[in-house]
């Protein structure tokens, strides 16, 4: 039995009862109303009986059989002696009684559910020696014995403390009884040293190597950032909620080398980024080994999101030639139940906004550039005072704009569990609302979340993960235009007709904006969004093979959108200056309502086995896994004219010059993916990955494809030579992949078969009906195949004192052949067809990054950049 460190009890801490600890949560499971009951019990001490007959056997030996016959682990640390001799002989003793027999007076336990910790007896220590005013002195080196300069050194449960001098060395009066020093620095672990009788101290502080330790997700599966071979680059959810934005693309802005998130609009529910890695196109997004679209997920649910920016994205396939965004959402923790609250009620501004002229401007430039073609200047001197003192002009900006835009957000969430089970609950609620102060403008979403994980047996877990999401937004049918109705509108021309609010002036080209923002003027487009996300797990630590893990994984996702767009028959009425009267125009001349409903159904199987061990200085790694989804769609849609717009139903509309439409679509992949990792001394890295995929559009001898990567590592950081010549330099690697991905690219499918498109046109058939037609579907094309993209990187990472000085870099490129094109031939009309796609084209895309961090520490205040 190996030495547990007393640290696992700051993250593991199960609920102590007296008698039993009884755990039950309730699972949903996946996609029917099944509920799943887990208890695990715990006996105390004096209710479990042990049974041992050992003669002179170490400590350590004899309780790794009592927890070999009990569900219990000791936890201990290195003052405990475990190597000690010691003889017993029960039979269905009480383990209580047991413990005390073979820890002695020495040493006490304490059970924490399933869990004894070991620890000294302060009674049975060393005689105390009162320490008051007692002044110790010392010095705080690395593990190679040079000074550390700042270092932090503070009687613990005090505010008692100093720090090191230029030497590395310190001089503290003590003011406890029993005093500890707690001795910290940036970059190095935080070390606790007992002062006991000592008056010097020499304490040495090891680097800290959560950096290099830190787990990465990679492609179907995790790795420690130091064993990445590839260009990788993470966020953990603190750096992600730092932002406050309703959508979590917006927060990746900067934030991540090579990736790149534009935001193109600001309008409630549709202000989402699109994401590009190293401009090469949008990235695969990968939500807890699914694909699906991250950009509406709650932020407060994500634990942490990587991106792959070269081959190491082979293995997702063709969907993965751009790279590929990893999304993995938060689980539960072993612990006492944690709710958590993250809200915020604020205001949004427009921060900048073009200036329009004013009445006056706008009327002296109209004349002089009438008075430039020889016509006579339209408005007189007594129109232009007029305009200059602010009679009969309008500013449309602020009669259309308002000054602060509200929004809201609040997530709660509940996680926790115990060794059994483990949780992670959440719903979210975000209101956004317009700029516009008919506040027509609005975005409304609820998110919910449930993470569960269940170990059944020894070695089986079960994970279950279902999300859903509701939204709906709202905004007038003349929406799109209204920033160009701003700017177009003529300021001489008032809000309304001769003031009468019942009748909109028309002061330009695109209409009123003060009466297109409103949803009763012109009408809505509603928009309504379901979705519902749901997979479930099964892992098996196969027994019989030491690191072999099994593992399927099912999900299904729906997702429904449906639609209403309302528009009204309306009016606007324009001046007529020689007539000095306003004349009424039809700006939309019949009510007009279309309905659609889109559905979307994606069934995915994911089988796998991994493989994982260390054999002395050689870590081994191997995965297989074989995946199959598809995606069906369907959508139908009804359009209806109304004579009489007084009711915005289908059923109400008129029956003639209707439409109704609708359509289904299925497609379908596979793929078989291969990886093998290995590393010797952790110095020299190796990864080597396939993937074998199918695709429905392809003819069955072109349908498959194979796309091998490779990459290289070496960690100079961890070589001899190295460290002594660059002893600050904790971490220095360099690395380099290359590897190939197909695409099977933008095109129709089935194109390499012939037949005919219907319906395609109408003709008139027997008593003058409209009858569907056909229409020969073009020249086959069996040829066409995926087009490959090639894409090597060579960099280097590296690091100074964990991270008070980091430096990454890396060059790549990527090349496209086979890109899907036509030739340029001109055929005579008589051949009757256009030409088929043909794989014709390549181009080349390069390029570099440079990442440079600081991170420090002052006193009690850190920073990073």
């Amino acid at each position: 039995m190996k030495r547990k460190s007393l640290l696992m009890l700051n993250w593991i801490k199960i609920p102590q009862n007296k008698h039993m600890i009884r755990t039950a949560k309730t699972i949903t499971i996946f996609l029917f109303s099944c509920i799943l009951c887990l208890h695990a019990e715990t006996g105390n001490t004096q209710n479990i009986r042990v049974t041992l007959n050992k003669s002179n056997e170490k400590l350590e030996n004899i309780l790794n059989e009592i927890e070999n016959q009990t569900e219990l682990l000791f936890i201990y640390n290195k003052n405990i002696n475990v190597d000690k001799k010691v003889s017993v002989n029960v039979k269905e003793q009480p383990l209580a009684q047991v413990l005390k027999t073979l820890l002695g007076e020495s040493v006490t336990y304490k059970q924490e559910g399933s869990y004894i910790l070991l620890s000294e007896n302060a009674d049975q220590s060393a005689p105390r020696v009162t320490q008051q005013n007692k002044t110790v002195k010392g010095s705080v080196q690395d593990t190679n014995g040079e000074a550390i300069i700042g270092a932090n050194v503070v009687e613990k449960g005090t505010t008692n403390g100093t720090i090191t001098d230029i030497d590395g060395n310190f001089s503290l009066q003590l003011q406890g009884s029993n005093p500890v020093l707690q001795v910290s620095y940036i970059g190095y672990t935080t070390q606790e040293v007992r002062v006991g009788n000592s008056t010097a101290l020499t304490v040495k502080l090891a680097e800290d190597s959560e950096t290099l330790e830190e787990v990465v997700v990679v492609g179907y599966g995790v790795q420690k950032r130091a064993s990445v071979t590839g260009s990788v680059a993470s966020l953990q959810s603190k750096d992600i909620t730092t932002v406050k934005t309703p959508n979590v693309s917006n927060a990746l802005a900067g934030k991540l080398p090579g990736l790149r998130a534009v935001q193109r609009s600001g309008a409630p529910g549709d202000d989402a980024s699109s994401i590009d890695i190293r401009g090469f196109g949008s990235a695969l997004v990968i939500v807890d080994g699914v694909e699906r679209d991250f950009r509406q997920i709650d932020a407060n649910d994500i634990e942490s999101i990587s991106i792959l920016k070269d081959a190491s994205a082979a293995v997702y396939g063709f969907k993965g030639a751009n790279g590929v965004i990893l999304v993995s959402t938060k689980k539960g923790q072993v612990g006492k139940p944690k709710i958590n609250y993250t809200g915020y009620v604020g205001v949004q501004n427009i921060t900048r906004y073009p200036e329009f002229f004013n009445g006056y401007e706008y009327a002296m430039l109209y004349n002089e550039a009438q008075q430039n073609v020889g016509v006579t200047a339209p408005y007189s001197a007594e129109n232009l005072e007029q305009y200059k003192q602010g009679i009969g002009t309008t500013d449309w900006y602020n009669e259309t704009i308002r000054g602060s835009i509200p929004q809201m957000y609040h997530n709660l969430s509940v996680s926790g569990g115990a060794e059994k089970v483990k949780y992670f609950f959440s719903l979210g609620y975000t209101d956004q609302e317009g700029i516009y102060k008919s506040n027509d403008f609005n975005f409304q979403k609820y998110n919910i979340r449930s993470n569960i994980s269940a170990e059944i047996v020894k070695g089986f877990n079960v994970e279950l993960q279902l999300s859903g999401r509701l939204d709906t937004r709202n905004k007038p049918y003349e929406a799109d235009p209204l920033s160009r109705s701003i700017q177009m509108a003529k300021p001489i021309f008032p809000v309304y007709a001769n003031d009468n609010t019942d009748y909109w002036s028309n002061p330009g080209d695109k209409g009123n904006p003060v009466h297109l923002s409103d949803v009763d003027n012109v009408g809505y487009d509603r928009r309504d969004r379901r979705e519902f996300n749901g997979s479930l797990a099964f892992t098996w630590d196969i027994p019989w093979i030491k690191g072999l893990t099994a593992k399927t994984l099912m999900s299904y996702d729906y997702n429904n959108q449906y639609s209403r767009q309302w528009y009204k028959e309306y009016y606007e009425y324009v001046y007529n200056a020689t007539q000095d009267k306003y004349t009424a125009q039809a700006s939309h001349t019949i009510s007009e309502l279309t309905t659609r409903s889109d559905n979307y159904f994606k069934p995915n199987m994911q089988t796998s086995l991994n493989y994982k061990n260390t054999f002395g200085k050689h870590d081994v790694g191997a995965l297989v896994l074989f995946e199959f989804y598809n995606d069906r769609t369907d959508w139908v849609k009804a359009y209806r004219q109304f004579t009489v717009g007084a009711i915005d139903q289908i059923g109400a509309g008129d029956k003639v010059n209707l439409n109704n439409d609708g359509n289904a679509s299925v497609s379908a992949h596979a793929g078989l993916v291969g990886r093998v990792n290995y590393a010797y001394d952790n110095k020299y890295l190796i990864e080597a990955s396939f993937r074998y995929d199918g695709s429905y559009k392809f003819s069955p001898d072109k349908r498959w494809g194979f796309f091998p990567a490779l990459s290289l590592g070496w960690r100079m950081s961890e070589e001899a030579f190295f460290k002594e010549a660059l002893p600050i330099v904790d971490n220095f690697k360099l690395r380099g992949s290359y590897g190939k991905v197909g695409d099977e690219g933008d095109f129709a499918a089935y194109q390499y078969l012939t037949g005919y498109t219907y319906p395609s046109g109408n003709y008139v058939l027997g008593s003058g009906g409209l009858s569907n037609g056909a229409k020969d579907k073009g020249m086959p094309n069996t040829n066409l195949t995926w087009y490959e993209s090639t894409t090597a990187n060579v960099g280097f990472e590296g690091s100074v004192k964990s991270g008070l000085l980091s430096v990454e870099f890396d060059y790549f490129q990527r090349n496209r052949d086979g890109l899907l094109a036509t030739r340029l031939l001109t055929l005579p009309t008589t051949f009757g067809q256009a030409l088929p796609q043909e794989n014709l084209n390549s181009d080349k895309t390069r390029g570099f990054e440079i990442v440079v961090g600081h991170r420090n520490k002052i006193g009690d205040f850190t920073y990073d950049i």
